[in-house]
């Protein structure tokens, strides 16, 4: 019984957290495409994946690519790198850094 409280309370924080992400994801494209000057810079990132569960790589690609602004290119073969679009990558740390937050907490879900 405590694990599937657990459970359901990993998820359901995941869920908060994941959405609040979307919301400022969806907040700063709209600051940038509304400012006066774009200021994008365009980039691909080679982030590590440090998850091994083929759902939740899954996970974190599906989700990387519903966020805006960003977009999942492509997973390597041996599942350890995934190359990732981003429209505005100005701190390419802070991106990492987010990725590999989302990254933990899906890992969260599955463990």
């Amino acid at each position: 019984m405590v694990y599937i409280i657990k459970k359901i309370y990993s998820a359901l924080s995941f869920l908060v957290f994941y959405i609040s992400k979307v919301f400022q994801a969806n907040f700063e494209l709209a600051f940038h495409i509304l400012s006066p000057r774009l200021k994008m810079r365009p980039g691909i990132l080679k982030i590590p994946v440090a998850l091994t569960h083929s759902q939740a790589i899954l996970l974190l690609v599906n989700m990387i690519t519903m966020t805006p602004g960003s977009l999942t290119m492509d997973l390597s073969e041996d599942k350890r790198f995934i190359y990732v679009h981003f429209l505005f990558l100005l701190d390419e740390e802070k991106k990492i850094r987010e990725i590999k937050n989302l990254e933990k907490r899906i890992d969260n879900l599955f463990s």
